[in-house]
């Protein structure tokens, strides 16, 4: 008896060690199969858009003039991706968005790769991760977001501008559900001023790493054949 209660022990600590690495490795997987599935599916999305608008570089978008606060052709861009995306779309949600599309209460539930609260790491603002932003709530899950450069309301994010970035569109993989981590479930991908495609974020240099903010792990996924990179935290 004593001979299966050690036995019995030995086999708990060495789950109580194996478990959680299991469960990460399971989890990574279902996000990357996500991140794959929505990243087709926004891609074939944006061929359309395209076709319907012309060639990205040379969509004229809002640009920001004091007194002249006008965001049709925002408004006109994020209306013809909801057209050819299956799902829910949100529209503009200013700084408090849809509580039903994405949801932003609280926002500390959205954090950094390294764990840390994302509100105050977003390095377009000091706002949350969804803050002026188009919505919507797609039919696989996921939630997709489109932060245009110039808002109204919300003036230009100035550090978009310096990347050259005109569209940033934030892909939660599972919606709603958590860890809202960017890096793990929630990925970032560009549109550039002399781009017509759309790419994983990367500015050059890599933060999908333990100490990073994970802002560029769609590219280190994408690039290292959908795999997370080696010093990957999970």
């Amino acid at each position: 008896m004593a001979e299966v209660l050690i036995t019995l022990g030995i086999i708990g600590v060495v789950a109580a060690l194996t478990l959680p690495s299991l469960i990460n490795k399971y989890q990574n997987h279902v996000y990357l199969s996500s991140l794959k599935k929505n990243y087709s599916t926004l891609q074939n999305a944006h061929l359309r858009v395209s076709d319907e608008n012309g060639e990205p570089k040379d969509w004229v978008l809002y640009h920001y003039t004091m007194g002249n606060q006008d965001n049709i052709k925002n408004v006109q861009i994020a209306e013809s991706y909801a057209r050819y995306m299956v799902g829910r779309y949100c529209g503009h949600t200013g700084s408090k968005g849809v509580p039903d599309c994405i949801n932003l209460n609280p926002s500390t539930d959205f954090k950094v790769l390294n764990g840390q609260n994302a509100k105050e790491n977003v390095w377009y603002g000091i706002y949350g991760v969804y803050h002026y932003t188009y919505q919507y709530n797609l039919s696989s899950g996921a939630t997709l977001a489109l932060l245009f450069a110039s808002n109204p309301s919300g003036g230009i994010y100035y550090p978009l501008i310096h990347k050259k970035i005109r569209i940033l569109y934030i892909l939660d993989v599972n919606g709603n559900n958590k860890p809202n981590q960017i890096g793990r479930d929630i990925y970032y991908f560009m549109l550039n001023n002399d781009q017509n495609s759309i790419v994983p974020y990367y500015d050059g240099e890599s933060d999908c790493k333990k100490d990073g903010f994970g802002y560029s792990c769609a590219y280190d996924v994408i690039g290292n054949g959908w795999n997370f990179p080696k010093d990957y935290p999970y």
